[in-house]
């Protein structure tokens, strides 16, 4: 079965690259801009991974978001514009902007395992 991950990032174009990045190597990939939207994903869709914006509008939290998501059982990351020690402190991963890709499948692929992503087509 191939993971569904849900991107939570108010940076339109770092949602996209997060994404376009994700689906080239074989996973599912849903975005959200918002807290709310991203609920609303959430009731809708079975999701294996949430990768969440420290900054989100509307006066959203991040981490609340990946607080939920981790204590109803999803696995969860945080991108941040810089290095937090609250939210690593808190034992979630996080990753700082600029992404680098590597590194981003690297830490999906220790949360989730490198079976969940769908086989590639040649």
């Amino acid at each position: 079965m191939v993971a569904h991950i849900l991107v939570i990032e108010n940076e339109e174009r770092v949602s996209e690259a997060i994404c376009d990045h994700l689906a080239d190597q074989g996973y599912r990939c849903t975005s959200a801009s918002t807290a709310e939207e991203a609920r609303l994903v959430l009731s809708r869709f079975q999701i294996d991974l949430l990768i969440v914006g420290s900054e989100l509008p509307e006066g959203a939290d991040g981490i609340e978001l990946a607080h939920e998501a981790r204590a109803s059982g999803l696995a969860a990351m945080m991108i941040a514009p810089s290095s937090s020690v609250a939210i690593a402190e808190e034992g979630i991963p996080v990753l700082v902007k600029p992404l680098r890709l590597d590194q981003l499948l690297e830490t999906v692929e220790a949360l989730l395992g490198s079976s969940a992503r769908s086989p590639k087509t040649v």
